[in-house]
């Protein structure tokens, strides 16, 4: 029997849907995590506080997951993922919460709007 690498549980609060992820968020996860998030709506506040691993599939997962979702929060991240983010050049696509203050949330962008590329790894 295979261990499960990750779970998450979701909440609704205040028109934001609140992530938890536990486990690791990699290759080996992404897609069946994604297919269960698309599936709920809002803008996402992801707690990473339980996160043990995440690797480049995972980054992207967020990204595309924040994008499709009007916007994404990353909040208790590990420093090994602060790391990874800012590495990427990411950290302005994947903002993080610090000392309990929100960060704005990006705009929406509108149905009519051609959708965007994800941002290559600078």
């Amino acid at each position: 029997m295979a261990e499960t690498l990750c779970y998450f549980s979701v909440q609704f609060r205040a028109g934001r849907t609140l992530l938890r992820i536990v486990g690791e968020l990699c290759f080996g996860t992404v897609n069946e995590i994604r297919r269960e998030i698309d599936r709920i709506g809002g803008r996402l506040v992801v707690d990473c506080r339980d996160l043990r691993f995440i690797d480049i599939a995972g980054l992207r997962m967020l990204l595309e997951v924040g994008q499709s979702h009007c916007g994404i929060v990353l909040r208790n991240v590990p420093p090994f993922q602060q790391r990874i983010i800012d590495l990427a050049g990411w950290t302005d696509e994947l903002p993080i919460e610090r000392d309990g203050l929100t960060v704005p949330t990006p705009r929406c962008a509108s149905v009519d709007q051609p959708s965007t590329t994800l941002p290559a790894a600078r």
